[in-house]
């Protein structure tokens, strides 16, 4: 699948077309499926209005057809889209209904991704204890097996090495991310592992490598098939990787890691 590859534009695309071919038959499910993800890469690309007024529109759809799973699952995602915009209080909104709506579908994954989400919400306002916590929990909760489980279980490590991050663990930091990276390659997700990748960058520069770090933000950014600038902890690793490289240097190794090719970016980062 294209988005999985990193060719956004073509996922795009596809999207695009399925969504006009779902709406010319009035399939429901089609369409909240594909205006979900294209409210996803709207997200990607900044565009936070766009993204919440498509991810609304796939709710509508979603709860016509009285799809209730599929309700909780896009109430996680439209969470996850406010998180990443600052808007806690609209995301924990969102997930507390997201948790109620998945009880009452008996959806096993979705409390999971809900304890993420809150605890990503901890996370970044700063309380590790509670954030550690609740994706412990996510954790916990997570089956095997399953590929959306498996990215969710990619995600719980990140932040469990975010964490590990904040409290200059960079030793423990290092080996969640690498199992996050692990797990989405051995998916062959490359979009998911991005997440993973621009998480080491974090580590690298820590570790005193700011040219390091350049280099995985853009090799991140290439394996998504965009850069994810918007993203609170993104865009905390550049702006503290350009503040110890001149503009020159800082460029030339997101470059680098930006035109790596999918086969390059894997034999770069099992040497990593």
């Amino acid at each position: 699948m294209a988005l999985f590859g990193g060719e956004v534009d073509e996922a795009a695309r596809q999207f695009e077309d399925s969504l006009a071919g779902f709406r010319s038959t009035g399939d429901r499910w089609g369409m909240a499926l594909c205006l979900a993800e294209l409210a996803m890469l709207a997200g990607w690309r900044g565009e936070g209005r766009r993204s919440m007024a498509l991810y609304d529109e796939a709710l509508e759809s979603a709860g016509q057809l009285g799809a209730v799973e599929d309700l909780a699952d896009l109430l996680c995602r439209k969470a996850d889209g406010l998180v990443r915009a600052g808007d806690f209080a609209a995301a924990r909104t969102a997930y507390e209904r997201a948790a109620r709506t998945a009880r009452e579908a008996g959806a096993p994954a979705l409390p999971a991704a809900v304890e993420w989400g809150l605890g990503e919400i901890a996370r970044l306002s700063g309380d590790l204890t509670e954030a550690r916590r609740l994706m412990e929990a996510a954790l916990a909760g997570c089956a095997t097996g399953w590929f959306a489980v498996e990215e969710l279980r990619a995600r719980v490590f990140v932040a469990l090495g975010r964490i590990a991050e904040a409290e200059d663990d960079t030793a423990r930091a290092r080996e969640w991310h690498q199992r996050a990276l692990n797990v989405m390659i051995g998916s062959r997700n490359l979009a998911g592992a991005a997440g993973a990748v621009e998480a080491l960058a974090g580590v690298v520069l820590l570790e005193g490598d700011p040219e390091g770090a350049a280099l995985l933000l853009g090799l991140g950014a290439g394996l998504r098939g965009i850069p994810l600038d918007q993203d609170p902890d993104v865009a905390r690793t550049m702006r503290r990787a350009r503040e110890l490289l001149s503009p020159d240097a800082y460029e030339a190794a997101y470059r680098r890691g930006r035109a790596m090719t999918g086969e390059e970016a894997l034999a770069f980062l099992g040497r990593a």
